[in-house]
């Protein structure tokens, strides 16, 4: 085996890439990649330019030569940057729950105006519970990729969409009264879901979904 169909294919494992994976990047079939990586194949210049950078790795990395020093740091920077933003926005998160929200409900008492309170507790407080989610993947980045293909990618699109429902009919049942007899059916029904919970976890768990797919190139 070449040193070139060795190296794409160490340092396709290293990203956590299938063959299937590096394929659909390079937009060749699953079969040329095999071919490269058993030696059968060699891809030309142009094609070797298009892999180095699918796997983040410098040209020179394919033939052997020292060319993935800076390919980690970048994508580590990356990650860094992802973390502080998704820190601050979780930081956000506590101050609401400690400060805004007791506010808001005693301002409610007082005035009876319930639309701050409502927009707090449908709207901003679920997207800071999702980005709370994202942040313990984005920590984890920091190390280790997280990276997801193909078919993962779909299920995690379809999770985050399922789990973020809950908090999206609670923001529409103000003036969509479909939305809300469906959260009094959910909350009454067969299934007897806490809300509250529901509210508060569901969308922290749709954040943990969505991260992946994000990172993902």
């Amino acid at each position: 085996m070449s040193d070139v169909a060795e190296n794409i294919r160490k340092y396709r494992a290293q990203r956590a890439l299938t063959q299937d994976g590096l394929a659909e990047k390079l937009h060749v079939t699953r079969q040329t990649v095999s071919n490269w990586e058993t030696g059968k194949n060699q891809p030309d210049l142009d094609m070797l330019e298009a892999i180095s950078q699918a796997l983040e790795v410098e040209v020179s990395a394919l033939f052997g030569g020292k060319g993935e020093k800076e390919a980690y740091p970048r994508f580590q920077r990356k990650a860094l940057l992802w973390a502080a933003v998704l820190g601050f926005l979780t930081l956000l998160l506590l101050a609401d729950r400690l400060f805004l929200a007791p506010y808001l409900l005693e301002l409610r008492k007082r005035t009876f105006r319930i639309l701050p309170n409502f927009l707090n507790a449908s709207v901003l407080e679920p997207i800071l519970r999702v980005a709370a989610g994202m942040l313990i993947p984005a920590v984890v980045s920091l190390w280790r990729r997280v990276r997801v293909e193909g078919k993962l990618r779909l299920m995690l699109l379809l999770a985050f969409a399922v789990l973020l429902l809950p908090a999206l009919l609670a923001s529409l049942s103000l003036c969509w009264p479909f939305a809300a007899r469906f959260m009094v059916f959910l909350a009454s029904g067969p299934a007897g879901f806490d809300l509250t919970l529901v509210d508060r976890v569901f969308p922290f768990l749709a954040g943990l979904c969505l991260y992946p797919v994000f990172a993902s190139p």
